[in-house]
């Protein structure tokens, strides 16, 4: 099986490119992670392909309707004879996730998209538990995020770690795929990327100043070139 690729992230060290995500916990190696990244990818791609902005629909729909459609399929996943021993799906404090032997991550579509909830870097009590449960550090917390691209085109699936203080993301890695699953790569994000959402930049109405010379003389014609 393939192995999970480290995205690399500028300015921060050597973390940012050796990170192996099952030295955390081998609840994140692609033996767990590939199948529901190939899940998650044929809704995408499903959801994508019926998309109809000539009705108008939009990436506010296309949205929508993959994270239900995920739902579904995760839950339905979750109870399958084949993956039920190792995986959960369900709502934890009002939040959809998932467990992996225990192991809790969140789903969110990537940061490229904009308008990423505030609540995507914010562990609620339930998953710090869980993870104080499996005696990991109290401050990250782990995500799949889902990038895609215009109306829900899918182009990676991504594990990554989020320091719960700050809303950086300090790891980010690939996962692969099974060859039978439409799925190029995406390039990796080479900048750090924070959570927290910044306030918009408002700039100064611009001060229109009146011409002097026409000012001086309003009733002269402007001579031609």
């Amino acid at each position: 099986m393939p192995e999970i690729v480290a995205n690399p992230l500028g300015g921060l060290g050597k973390m940012a490119t050796d990170w192996n995500p099952s030295s955390v916990h081998p609840a994140l190696s692609a033996k767990f992670l590939t199948p529901i990244a190939d899940l998650i990818w044929k809704v995408q791609r499903k959801v994508s392909k019926h998309v109809q902005p000539q009705e108008g629909d939009d990436n506010w729909v296309a949205g929508c309707t993959a994270y239900k459609r995920r739902v579904h399929a995760l839950t339905q996943m979750s109870l399958e004879e084949g993956y039920r021993d190792w995986l959960w799906a369900g709502h934890l404090d009002t939040q959809f996730g998932i467990r992996i032997h225990g192991f809790p991550i969140r789903i969110y579509r990537s940061l490229e998209e904009g308008g990423i909830p505030e609540r995507y870097a914010l562990g609620s009590p339930g998953e710090l538990n869980l993870l104080a449960d499996l005696n990991l550090k109290y401050d990250a917390i782990y995500r799949l995020e889902v990038v895609t691209k215009k109306l829900g085109r899918p182009l990676d699936i991504r594990i990554v770690e989020v320091n719960e203080g700050t809303g950086d993301i300090t790891n980010s890695a690939a996962i692969p795929r099974s060859r039978d699953v439409d799925a190029p790569v995406a390039k990796a994000d080479l900048s750090v990327r924070s959570i927290r959402r910044k306030p918009a930049v408002v700039l100064p109405k611009p001060t229109v100043k009146p011409n002097e010379e026409k000012r001086a003389n309003p009733n002269e014609k402007e001579k031609p070139a």
